[in-house]
Formats: structure tokens, C-alpha cells, sequence
């Protein structure tokens, strides 16, 4: 939640990496989990992710 969202802001900020990459980095989501979250119709329509 909010903990892990601002240390990959902090991070993102402190190296000018981008926020995709430090998640996938990190191991917090897979590219494609990634990539399915951040499509515009997703964002616009959110709705129940399961773990």
C-alpha cells in the first residue's frame, strides 16, 4: 500500500528512474500484471484486483 507506493516514489525521485521499472525491479508485480493495471481503460474503470 501506501508504504511500498512512496519508497518507489522516493527512489524514483532520488535516481530519475522511471516507477515501472523499479517495480519490476523490486519484484512487486510481474510486467504483465503491471502493464494490465496501467492500460487507460483500467485506470478510467478500476475494479477488483485479486492477489
Amino acid at each position: 500500500g501506501y508504504e511500498k507506493s512512496s519508497e518507489i516514489a522516493k527512489e524514483a525521485l532520488e535516481t530519475g528512474g522511471s516507477v515501472y521499472e523499479i517495480v519490476l525491479q523490486k519484484g512487486y508485480l510481474s510486467q504483465e500484471q503491471l502493464e494490465d493495471l496501467l492500460k487507460p481503460e483500467n485506470m478510467t474503470r478500476p475494479r477488483y484486483l485479486h492477489r
